[in-house]
């Protein structure tokens, strides 16, 4: 159900924003060229305007603009949007004048149709987040059962409202000092009556803790609400659904073993073996290209190697070397910026990286001599990011799962790296787990597009580290 109500929200927007589109086409042929030329003018405009049209709401979905979870009403939420279309915009501009079947060259017309779509696009937005998203599509939420993840989702649901989900009520099953300084959600020290609460306010989502175990009390007064028209979910599915990560509090031998599997299917695999190496190939070529001035431009700022080999683990735990281009300055024979035996992550603001190498990470083309390690079948296009063996070591103090991630072969980019940011922590790589895990347990064909495309936005906005 959860997962429903998110598609069928991004659909909504999605269907919206076509409906802007055209509109704002049909109004600038309307006010220019006047109701009585307008089916004529429809005509020459819909056919390259329908082909621009589909590029530009896929330019806004790897800006992130249908990410449910991002899409407030904020500034940081429209500037996306005005760089997204202002880089449409160019994209269409090189459309007409590089193609030349069509027999118009819209300049007027595509910056009207730009400006409508712009003004119309924040008030439709606006639209959603106040008034449909709330009103018709939110859901009134139970929570029986206190965790962490519980908590944290009813900070993000009192705050993100166009999420859809209003926590109405909880039963904490705990003592818990935080529950005191809930706003907006009536709090409950009994299960009993459990039905009671349902209906007092007019629940529709049930949410159950993850670790309550048995209790027979509750088993009885859930199962009355089978009948009942609402949805029971687990708090933990729930948490997926919202955040794209896996809650660490369900984390065992149990959960690996049900969610995940080392194989997958024969026509998944074929389709990743055929992507990355048509893709790493290209990439390797573009690589060939690049290197030389790469070179010339680290030669000429900073002594040391041009490429930086690494020692990380892939795959079942085999060790391999992972190959970049140098970015720091080099402290060692190897061109690392370690001393021997002092591993070091990457901070923000490193005084190690050089200038040439803050362009390099921005842009990611830092990583593109990495093709290398996908031809050779050491690394695959998307997946977990490979980690050095000295963290790994140290992560499985903390988080004895962590080396589960090894039983895909780790990416280029992945899930992680396009909704979490640069992790120089052991705890931040923690973090990094659980959507790493995510990815693990749902990878297909359409999350592997996705995280393509929102890399593609990743490196054209220079976000890279």
């Amino acid at each position: 159900m959860t997962q429903t109500t998110a598609t069928a929200k991004k659909i909504i927007l999605l269907v919206g924003d076509a409906i802007l589109l055209y509109g704002a086409l049909a109004l600038t042929l309307i006010l220019r060229y006047g109701q009585q030329e307008f089916a004529l003018q429809w005509d020459l405009h819909a056919e390259p305007f329908t082909a621009i049209f589909v590029l530009w709401l896929v330019i806004l979905y790897i800006s992130d603009l249908y990410n449910i979870q991002k899409a407030k009403n904020n500034v940081h939420f429209y500037r996306r949007f005005f760089e997204a279309l202002i880089g449409a915009g160019a994209i269409a501009i090189g459309f007409f004048y590089a193609i030349p079947f069509f027999e118009i060259a819209p300049k007027t017309n595509l910056v009207i149709v730009m400006v409508m779509f712009a003004v119309f696009f924040t008030i439709w937005r606006m639209l959603f987040n106040h008034a449909i998203a709330p009103r018709i599509l939110r859901r009134r939420v139970l929570f029986i059962g206190y965790t962490a993840e519980m908590k944290e989702l009813i900070q993000l649901f009192s705050q993100d409202t166009q999420l859809g989900y209003l926590p109405v009520a909880l039963v904490p099953l705990c003592d818990d000092d935080d529950v005191k300084s809930l706003k907006n959600t009536e709090v409950y020290s009994t299960l009993n009556h459990i039905r009671a609460i349902v209906t007092a306010h007019e629940i529709d989502t049930v949410v159950l803790n993850l670790d309550m175990g048995e209790q027979y009390e509750l088993t009885q007064e859930l199962y009355e609400l089978i009948f009942w028209n609402l949805t029971i979910i687990n708090g933990g599915t729930l948490y997926e659904h919202i955040t794209g990560r896996i809650p660490l509090s369900v984390l065992s031998e149990s959960w690996f073993l049900e969610n995940l599997q080392s194989g997958y299917a024969k026509g998944y695999d074929m389709f990743r073996f055929v992507f990355d190496v048509i893709l790493a190939a290209a990439l390797l070529a573009v690589t060939a290209v690049l290197t030389p001035f790469i070179a010339i431009a680290l030669k000429s700022t900073s002594p040391g190697p041009i490429f930086f080999a690494q020692k990380r683990v892939g795959k079942n735990g085999k060790p391999f070397t992972l190959y970049k281009f140098r970015t720091m300055h080099a402290l060692a024979k190897d061109g690392s910026a370690e001393l021997e035996n002092t591993p070091q992550l990457a901070q923000k603001n490193d005084t190690r990286i050089t200038k040439v190498g803050a362009l390099l990470r921005k842009t990611r083309l830092d990583e593109f001599p990495q093709a290398l390690n996908i031809i050779k079948g050491e690394m695959s296009f998307i997946g977990p990011r490979p980690e050095r063996p000295e963290y790994i070591a140290k992560l499985e103090k903390s988080m004895p799962f962590f080396t589960v991630r090894n039983i895909v072969r780790p990416g280029l980019t992945g899930w992680a790296q396009i909704n979490y940011p640069y992790a120089g922590t052991i705890k931040e790589m923690v973090n990094k787990l659980q959507y790493d895990l995510y990815y693990i347990k749902n990878r297909s064909i359409m999350i592997d597009v996705a995280i393509l495309l929102k890399t593609i936005n990743t490196v054209l906005r220079r976000k890279g580290r």
